[in-house]
C-alpha cells in the first residue's frame, strides 16, 4: 500500500498492465500495444479506482520510468483527486 498524501484524498495503489497483440511478422504492421494504469485512491466519500489506458501501435507509449518520474517529480500534497488525474492524463498518458 503506497499512502500517498493528496490535498483531499489519499491513493492507496497504482497497478500497471503491459499487454500486446502482434502484428504483420515480416515488418510489425497491425501490431497494438496496451498500457492499463489503475489508481485506487480514498476520499472522505470512499475508496474509487481510476483507470488509464493507452493504445499505441509498434511500441508501449508509457513506461515504468515516466510513471515513476511523474511522482517523484510533483508536489502530490498541493494537489486535488481531480488536479491529479487531469495532471497524470497529461503529463503521463498523452505525452507519447
Amino acid at each position: 500500500m503506497l499512502n500517498i498524501q493528496l490535498k483531499d484524498a489519499v491513493i492507496l495503489n497504482v497497478k500497471t498492465y503491459f499487454d500486446h497483440v502482434d502484428g504483420c511478422e515480416t515488418c510489425d504492421y497491425g501490431s497494438q500495444y496496451t498500457t492499463e494504469i489503475a489508481v485506487t485512491y480514498e476520499t472522505k466519500k470512499g475508496t474509487d479506482v481510476k483507470c488509464f489506458r493507452q493504445y499505441q501501435m509498434y511500441t508501449y507509449g508509457i513506461n515504468m520510468p515516466a510513471i515513476l518520474s511523474f511522482f517523484h517529480n510533483q508536489n502530490l500534497k498541493e494537489m486535488t483527486i481531480e488536479e491529479f488525474i487531469i495532471k497524470f492524463d497529461e503529463e503521463v498518458m498523452n505525452k507519447t
